[in-house]
């Protein structure tokens, strides 16, 4: 059974800046719990530093899959909408083995203490849609401005 997690949250609720004085980040310490248990490569420092190095009406679907098990995957939508100005992006999570549990503990705790609560979605097939390789490159547009999306697989 694949299980899903899914949230909109601001690309900076990933990471945690220890010291207000410095402009040292790490990635957030849910992150690190979600990566670690579901073995997954997931580079959030480069994704969150390409993320504001990137112009508005850009940004793919990045989906890193484990190595160990590749049932799970960390999926980011890193899209950057023109009319956003909360650096909001789609996150989500496919898991497959006993540790279901843990992760809705772990990745509830992340959406619960966000600045910010858009939306938050868990189940089956949540994540199949945003996932289908046949789907890309997906065509946004935005007034005059068209992007297409892909969906890039680590």
């Amino acid at each position: 059974m694949k299980y899903h997690f899914f949230a909109t949250i601001s690309i900076t609720e990933l990471v945690d800046y220890p010291d207000d004085d410095n402009d040292y980040y790490e990635e957030h310490f849910l992150i690190r719990e979600i990566v670690s248990t579901l073995k997954i490569d997931f580079p959030i420092k480069q994704i969150y530093e390409r993320y504001f190095d990137d112009s508005i009406n850009t940004g793919d679907v990045l989906l890193f899959k484990s190595k160990k098990d590749s049932n799970n995957s960390i999926l980011i939508d890193t899209f950057k909408d023109p009319y956003d100005q909360l650096d909001l992006v789609r996150f989500g999570v496919q898991i497959t083995s006993n540790d279901i549990d843990k992760i809705r503990v772990l990745f509830r705790q992340l959406y619960d203490k966000s600045s910010i609560l858009i939306n938050y979605h868990e189940g089956q097939g949540i994540l199949n849609e945003i996932c289908t390789p046949a789907r890309y490159p997906k065509q946004i547009t935005i007034n005059n401005y068209k992007y297409e999306q892909q969906l890039k697989i680590y």
